[in-house]
Parts: C-alpha cells; sequence; structure tokens
C-alpha cells in the first residue's frame, strides 16, 4: 500500500470514530438532562474556550516530540479523555434523578466531564495539525498536494454525512440493563479505530528515516501565558499571518447547514421539520464534496493564492443573496435563503482547500505545530464571538442580526484576501 493510500485509510478510520462520537456525545447529554439545555451549551462552550486557550501551548509539542511520539500524545489524549467521559457518563445515568440537582457531586462530576471532554478534543485537534498540516506536506509531493488535499476533503465529507447515520441508528439500541448500549458501541468502535490509525501512520513516518527526527531542540522555560504570547509576536513576523487572520473571520458565522445555532433557529423559528433540517444537513456535506471535485482543475489554472480568492469571492456572493432572500417575508424566500447558504458551502470547501495548502507549503517545517497551533485558537476565538452574540440576540425574531453579520464577516475576508498580492 502506498504512503497516499495509508494516510487516506488512517485518516477515514479515524474520522468515522470522530463524527460518531461528535454526534453521539451531544444527544446523550440532552437525554441524561432534557430540561437542562444550558448543561450542554455550556459543555460545547468550555470544549471551544479550551482551544482557543490551550492549543497555541499545545502546538509546540508537535514541534518538539518526533512525529511517532507527537502521534501518541495525539491519540493518547483522545483514547483517555473518551474513555473517561464515557465512565462518568456512565455514573450518572447509573445515579437516580435527585443528583441531577446542583449538589456537590454533581458538579464535580460535571466539571470532570468538561475537562475529560477537552482533553479529548483537544487530542483530536492535535492529530489534525499532526497529519495534515505537518506529515501530508513532509511526504506527499507538492505538484500532488491539491489533489491529495481533496482526497482527504472527500473522506471528510462522506464521514460526516455517513456516520452520524451510522450512530442514530446504533443509539437506538438498548436492552434492559444498559438502556444507552448503543452509546458505548460507538465507544468501542471510537477506541478501536485508533489502533489501525496508529499503526498506518507509524509505517509511514518509519518509511523514511529524516520523518521521526526532532524538528527542533529548543526548550522553552517560559511559563503558558508567556509562551504563547511569544509564539503569537512571532507568527505575526511570518508572511503568512495575514491567510491566517483573514481566514479566522469567516469563523464569525452561523451560516453552517450543521451549527447548533442555525438549526435552533430553522426549528423554533421557521418550525421546520426534523427531516427537512436532515435533508438540509445531509445536502450541506454534498455541496461541499463538490468543491473537492472541482478544486484541483481550478487550482492548476490559478495557483493556489488566486484560487483561494476565487473561492471565497464565490461564498461571499453567495451568502449576500441568501440574505437578501432571508429579509423577505414569503414563504418561498425561506428555501431561496437554504438554497444560496447550499451554494455558499461550494466557496468555502474550495476555499478551504486552498488555504490549507497555503499554511501547508509556507509555513516552516519547524513552526508548523505552533503555527497552526494558533490558527486553531483564532478560528475558535471567533467562533465564541458569535456563539457570544447568540446569547446576546436570542429571541427568534433577531436571528436576522447574526445572519447579517456572518455575511458581513465573510465579504470582509473576501475583500481582504483581494488585497493579498503574493506570500
Amino acid at each position: 500500500m502506498s504512503i497516499e493510500r495509508k494516510i487516506l485509510l488512517s485518516r477515514f478510520l479515524t474520522r468515522s470514530g470522530d463524527q460518531a462520537w461528535d454526534f453521539a456525545i451531544p444527544i446523550v447529554l440532552i437525554t441524561l438532562f432534557p430540561e437542562q439545555l444550558r448543561i450542554s451549551f455550556i459543555y460545547f462552550f468550555a470544549l471551544k474556550l479550551s482551544s482557543v486557550i490551550l492549543m497555541p501551548y499545545m502546538g509546540k509539542f508537535i514541534d518538539r516530540l518526533n512525529r511517532i511520539s507527537c502521534m501518541k500524545l495525539g491519540i493518547g489524549m483522545q483514547v483517555l479523555g473518551a474513555l473517561l467521559s464515557a465512565l462518568l457518563i456512565l455514573a450518572f445515568q447509573m445515579s437516580n434523578k435527585a443528583s441531577f440537582e446542583l449538589t456537590t457531586v454533581f458538579i464535580t462530576g460535571y466539571v470532570l466531564l468538561i475537562i475529560f471532554g477537552c482533553i479529548s478534543s483537544l487530542g483530536s485537534q492535535v492529530m489534525d495539525i499532526a497529519v495534515s498540516n505537518d506529515l501530508v506536506p513532509s511526504v506527499v509531493p507538492a505538484t500532488r498536494l491539491s489533489y491529495f488535499n481533496s482526497h482527504l476533503r472527500k473522506l471528510d465529507l462522506i464521514t460526516e454525512v455517513t456516520s452520524p447515520i451510522v450512530a442514530g441508528a446504533l443509539l437506538l439500541i438498548s436492552v434492559p440493563f444498559i438502556p444507552t448500549l448503543g452509546f458505548y458501541l460507538i465507544l468501542l468502535w471510537n477506541l478501536i479505530s485508533f489502533y489501525p490509525e496508529y499503526f498506518l501512520l507509524k509505517e509511514v513516518i518509519s518509511s523514511k528515516d529524516d520523518l521521526n527526527l526532532k524538528k527542533t531542540d529548543v526548550i522553552s522555560k517560559l511559563g503558558i501565558i508567556e509562551q504563547i504570547k511569544a509564539g503569537f509576536n512571532h507568527f505575526l513576523s511570518e508572511p503568512i499571518a495575514p491567510v491566517i487572520i483573514f481566514t479566522s473571520i469567516i469563523w464569525i458565522s452561523v451560516l453552517s447547514p450543521h451549527g447548533l445555532l442555525l438549526t435552533a433557529f430553522l426549528k423554533s423559528g421557521w418550525n421546520l421539520s426534523e427531516p427537512v433540517i436532515g435533508v438540509f444537513r445531509a445536502l450541506g456535506a454534498v455541496f461541499g464534496l463538490s468543491a473537492t471535485f472541482i478544486y484541483p482543475s481550478v487550482h492548476q489554472k490559478k495557483g493556489t493564492l488566486q484560487t483561494a480568492k476565487f473561492f471565497i469571492t464565490i461564498q461571499s456572493l453567495m451568502l449576500i443573496l441568501s440574505l437578501m432572500f432571508f429579509v423577505m417575508t414569503d414563504g418561498w424566500a425561506k428555501y431561496l435563503f437554504l438554497l444560496f447558504l447550499l451554494l455558499s458551502r461550494i466557496g468555502l470547501y474550495g476555499f478551504s482547500l486552498a488555504e490549507t495548502q497555503l499554511r501547508q507549503v509556507h509555513i516552516p517545517i519547524n513552526l508548523r505545530g505552533r503555527i497552526n497551533g494558533l490558527s486553531t485558537s483564532l478560528n475558535h476565538s471567533m467562533t465564541l464571538i458569535i456563539y457570544g452574540m447568540g446569547i446576546i440576540f436570542s429571541e427568534t425574531h433577531e436571528f436576522v442580526y447574526l445572519v447579517m453579520t456572518s455575511v458581513g464577516a465573510v465579504t470582509l475576508a473576501a475583500l481582504l484576501f483581494q488585497r493579498l498580492k503574493s506570500l
């Protein structure tokens, strides 16, 4: 099996498990605490916040450790976080309803659940950077990066559609003494996927002697805050910094078919049925998948930076059109809003592929972990901004302000990208 196929297979195995787990966790939390939706919201808010604070710090381990040790760290964090989270959820299930009140035991268990969830989430992000942004550009020839990145994104979108369907079916499985047996089958699925992922990536790394060398021997004695500040100052001096900063702006958006805020609005504000929302979410992945077929040919003609400009312009134009139909009151306008939102996914995913390739090519090998960690932190910071706006503008008639902000953010990012001349 070729190196590229080993990476693709490992990606498919781990993404399928990750997507199933990410789908199951909110369902289980809502099932456990049906009248306490705030518990689920705080959980996911904490996961985003942990990424904002810790990913710039975690990125240094990707640069400091050899690649096999880095894989062990990322996979180990995912296994530990998922396993301990499942054990805590089991403890909650075995407790009686009284323990769901704000007792010391419940608060302690809930805080631990958040901590274990953050560990798993951070481990997943470490692996994503270590493979997509470090290992891939080290083993895939530059002439094939656009094609290989497209294949990676295809796998991501395929698992994004299929894994939740399979996970949803598994969640229906129950027996009298284990009512949520399906959830633990998903846990097993997730855990089992980690071994072949590690085995395949280890073979890739072992195929070349220089792949497992330490990329830097610099060991900083600064504290976490000082390291983050120093890393950010160093990041600003890199030519790739404007690309990463401009890209982070598009994360100030609720206009994702898979987003919690948009899904809640479509259900409570427009009273769309679950099947319609489900089809809309699936179509979001399908439209995104189409971009992976278009991207290589556009890239071949325009080059990476111009391809990024092309796709983000398409995304911005489609979102402007979607906003025009959103503010209309006619019933048919709702579906045109959703249609142009789906069309914008072609621009988003095409742009994402180009932006990923820019980082793969232009970030120095010894800084890939830290700079990509800062990129992840910036993106999640922008997500927290829109979450905060969702708390302020929580009424359904105020959702238009979130839509306008989202369209404005993407349009601003598109305009800023047009000003980039070269890297």
